[in-house]
């Protein structure tokens, strides 16, 4: 497999109050103040909280046999962003596949999220060096209304940084593996934090809920068969099962074949080809992904949900672009794969995508449960 960034975002939702249906006549406070309030939050947060928190998860990396060097911070990016989330706008279908979800309707609102300064590292693991970083980000919800749901995401992205030298795709797949189980440890430090940076008063209305978990993993790929998969779903209307029973040649199954063994190896389940969907993003990015699935150990009080796949920015594979090695040792720097990523921003928006869609499923089942 020729890997250039493996992206996994896993996130955990953060409730206040009975969650009910909201109240029609309840006025949620102005996006100006929100993002003042909000952004004194997190500041709290990356002084008091944050740098303990990263230094348990760089404990975690080492007991799976990675380790971290610190890199030079990134100058272009501002220790603390404040925005609007506008960015949901990705050819995509994402459900959560209950009977209870759009019981509690609510107007589609953008999000106020608030991202905090990437940690850079240097990760040697599996036997390769990799350009490592790391981001929590939360959203202001809670503070626009105690009803609302609050999310907390970890990112992670990883570049080989010998990109003449791919990794083998399990060194991929165990990537995604490690990742996902330390943020299953940092999520509830990550609430906590978030918590204690609130005014007392809004901390007296916690309600805990903590059994609605997402993550989303998208790893770029430039071979040809996945290229050919690509074309075949987007321009013919070839739907994944067909591509994956061998109906539109050799190499768009082989395409096929790439996509399941990714997504089965990093959710450990047997994948349904009828629930691969295809979501575009312009110009010129697309990801063959499944849509949200339950991860294989729920129980009836957790509900956990994974979005897989593969992601490529179109016409990359097969432009004519210098092939030899001193050109790649130039051009195909950390910084500019990920400028260039399919996995990075179609990541982003099914994440996006997905958490709006948890965070109705989430109101039903707790609905559901008081009644």
């Amino acid at each position: 497999m020729s890997f250039q960034l493996a992206a996994n975002r896993v996130m955990g939702i953060c409730a206040f109050g009975k969650i009910t249906k909201p109240d029609s006549n309840a006025k949620l406070l102005s996006t100006n103040r929100v993002a003042k309030e909000f952004l004194a939050q997190m500041g709290s947060m990356a002084s008091d909280k944050l740098p303990t928190i990263i230094a348990d998860i760089i404990d975690a990396f080492d007991e799976w046999g990675a380790e971290l060097k610190p890199l030079p911070p990134d100058d272009r990016e501002l220790d603390l962003t404040v925005f609007r989330d506008t960015s949901a706008a990705v050819n995509a279908e994402v459900s959560f596949g209950d009977a209870a979800l759009g019981a509690i309707q609510e107007p589609t609102r953008d999000p106020i999220v608030g991202l905090f300064k990437s940690y850079r590292y240097k990760m040697r693991f599996e036997n390769m060096d990799w350009d490592l970083r790391i981001r929590p980000s939360v959203t202001a919800c809670v503070l626009e209304r105690a009803d609302r749901l609050s999310k907390l995401w970890w990112t992670y992205e990883a570049v080989p940084a010998d990109l003449l030298g791919a990794p083998h795709p399990q060194s991929c797949e165990r990537f995604v593996k490690m990742t996902t189980e330390i943020s299953e440890t940092a999520l509830p430090a990550l609430r906590r934090a978030y918590i204690d940076a609130l005014d007392p008063h809004k901390r007296q209305s916690e309600c805990k809920l903590e059994f609605a978990r997402l993550r989303v993993s998208l790893l770029d790929n430039t071979e040809l068969p996945f290229s050919k998969l690509v074309d075949a779903m987007l321009l013919s209307g070839v739907s994944f099962a067909e591509a994956a029973g061998g109906k539109f040649g050799a190499d768009t199954q082989e395409g096929a074949r790439m996509v399941v063994r990714f997504i089965e190896e990093t959710t450990k389940q047997k994948l349904n080809p009828a629930i691969v969907k295809l979501a575009t993003r312009g110009p010129g990015l697309a990801a063959v992904h499944c849509n949200a699935m339950p991860e294989a150990d729920l129980t009836k009080s957790e509900y956990r949900y994974v979005i897989a796949g593969l992601a490529s920015a179109i016409n990359m594979i097969s432009s004519n672009l210098p092939t030899s090695d001193e050109w790649k040792k130039r051009s195909q720097s950390p910084d500019l794969i990920r400028s260039i990523s399919a996995a990075r921003p179609l990541s982003a928006a099914l994440a996006d995508i997905a958490a709006r869609g948890l965070d109705r499923f989430a109101r039903s089942r707790q609905a559901l449960v008081n009644g």
